[in-house]
């Protein structure tokens, strides 16, 4: 049998990877640090003050700003500081947020669901600044329900071909995707579910396209 040694150099950059500190936490507003889950970050170049701004988890969607990635980061508000429209448990303490901007507004989607639930929805925003109070919730673009093939959360969004496609996953049976047409607010029904990856009891989550 041939053995095909680990290459030195390997092994230096995994000993220098595992060595290194653990980062630090961006300076927030006062004392406060900044941590955030499944964040989604966006430079806005289009505003009068251009500024990087950060989409979380929690509180509907927590936003931040900062002049730099290196802060200071200051809290501005939520995207539904009221809760999604969405009715399911946990409609006020949205998922991963994914933003864009399309056609002259700024598109966010969100997940709401609860831990290991699978009635699940896939709800999109959208704002002409992506400044607090300018948000309008669309609601669900995507659901599932118990006994699907898939749970509707984690959502990505990306332009192929002329098409509007948005990519999800789940712990069920791996990761989809599906065209929506004619707007970011509708599911094209001529386009069928594509599997992209995981099932087979290999559990996959956080589909970015």
């Amino acid at each position: 049998m041939k053995l095909n040694p680990f290459p030195l150099a390997s092994w230096v950059s995994l000993t220098a990877m595992l060595s290194a500190p653990e980062p630090k936490p961006l300076p927030g507003s006062g004392t406060r640090e900044v941590f955030v889950r499944g964040p989604a970050i966006w430079y806005n170049c289009r505003a009068p003050v251009q500024q990087y701004r950060v989409f979380s988890t929690r509180e509907g969607i927590k936003i931040f700003k900062a002049p730099g990635l290196t802060g200071p980061w200051t809290r501005s508000g939520s995207v539904m500081p009221n809760c999604s429209i969405i009715a399911l448990p946990g409609n006020c303490n949205c998922w991963a947020p994914d933003i864009n901007f399309v056609k002259g507004a700024y598109t966010l989607y969100y997940s709401v669901s609860t831990i290991g639930s699978q009635p699940s929805a896939i709800g999109v925003a959208a704002s002409p600044s992506m400044e607090p109070g300018t948000w309008t919730d669309h609601g669900a673009v995507i659901t599932s329900l118990p006994g699907d093939l898939w749970n509707s959360i984690d959502p990505n969004l990306v332009f192929n071909k002329g098409i509007w496609k948005l990519s999800y996953d789940s712990y069920w049976n791996g990761m989809y995707q599906i065209g929506l047409w004619p707007d970011i607010k509708t599911k094209a029904p001529f386009i069928p579910v594509a599997h992209l990856a995981g099932g087979n009891g290999r559990a996959a989550e956080g589909v970015f396209v």
